[in-house]
């Protein structure tokens, strides 16, 4: 008997040729947490599929494949509260964590991930925001400059769902309200759609380095052990870290919780860039192909390394 939570992901599975393919894993996903027997789970995608118009045809073999990639691991559930202090600080606890996980390569952490990964980054931003946040759930995304502007880069999740092929550099994880709010420490006229007072709820904190190389940024988060729901390669010199945080539903919880007992209490004395504490911070969202980075770089993609939403220790 297939469970409600995957029945209610199944209504949302979008027609053939309108972000369909990276769906087909999400539900995989779904089942495989939720323990529903496979070949229970394949006749349901069939028989969903059949009854929808599309550009394409989905064949057997196509669901077959997601569904392996889907249940090859199981996920663990870890929940992290941020109020753990660092054992010691600074330099060396950052040196000590780096060396329990030296040689740690990003094909590693990929094989790894406990949802299933695309071989090809442009579908990274559909597998993601399936993924990660509920349908009505409205998320900015776009450059790093743009304006938040309700309908047009502030969109329920289940919109972007259906723009194919998302190629936008910057997301803020945290879902938005699309209601106007004074940005935080400025007068009452100053407004904005994007800002910390624009937050309507908390789910996620990110992090990352800027003076470690990739393979000393990929050993700290194996060796640190930090709970995350996902790492993302920026295309460029960093690592984005996204880490679940719990028990937060305020700015006050927030700036106890995060800013402080996650980041100045344990990430910032490890040497995370400080500029990350606030709830409406942008990270690269991945899936994007960075022009001005391809004369640098072999492969200067955003791209998916880990994906966990129960939020997991990497390598464990």
């Amino acid at each position: 008997m297939l469970s409600a939570k995957f029945l209610e992901r199944l209504e949302q599975l979008p027609p053939p040729g309108q972000g369909c393919h990276p769906f087909l894993l999400s539900l995989g996903n779904t089942g495989a947490r939720e323990r529903l027997p496979k070949e229970l789970v394949h006749q349901a995608i069939r028989d969903k599929l059949d009854g929808l118009k599309g550009s394409r045809v989905v064949y057997d073999k196509e669901i077959s494949n997601a569904l392996e990639k889907a249940y090859a691991e199981k996920l663990e559930r870890v929940v992290f509260t941020p109020t753990i202090p660092p054992p010691f600080e600074g330099e060396k606890a950052r040196s000590h964590i780096i060396n329990k996980a030296a040689g740690v390569t990003e094909a590693d952490i990929w094989e790894s991930s406990p949802i299933r990964l695309n071989n090809e980054p442009e579908s990274d931003a559909s597998l993601i925001l399936y993924t990660l946040w509920e349908p009505d759930e409205q998320l900015f995304i776009g450059e790093r400059y743009s304006q938040g502007v309700p309908g047009e880069t502030i969109l329920p999740c289940r919109k972007w769902w259906t723009i194919g092929g998302l190629q936008l550099p910057h997301i803020i994880l945290n879902p938005l309200t699309g209601k106007p709010a004074p940005k935080r420490g400025n007068g009452v006229n100053d407004m904005t759609f994007r800002g910390t007072n624009n937050i309507a709820c908390f789910k996620y904190a990110v992090a990352e380095f800027d003076s470690l190389s990739i393979e000393e940024q990929l050993a700290f988060w194996v060796g640190s052990k930090i709970p995350l729901v996902a790492l993302i390669h920026s295309g460029n010199k960093s690592l984005h870290a996204w880490i679940p945080v719990s028990g937060v539903h305020t700015l006050s919880d927030w700036d106890e919780l995060v800013r402080n007992n996650l980041y100045k209490k344990l990430l910032i004395p490890l040497g995370v860039d400080s500029a990350c504490q606030n709830p409406d911070r942008l990270t690269r969202l991945p899936g994007y192909f960075r022009k001005d980075k391809a004369k640098v770089y072999e492969f200067p993609w955003q791209r998916l390394l880990w994906l966990n939403p129960e939020g997991g220790r990497l390598l464990v």
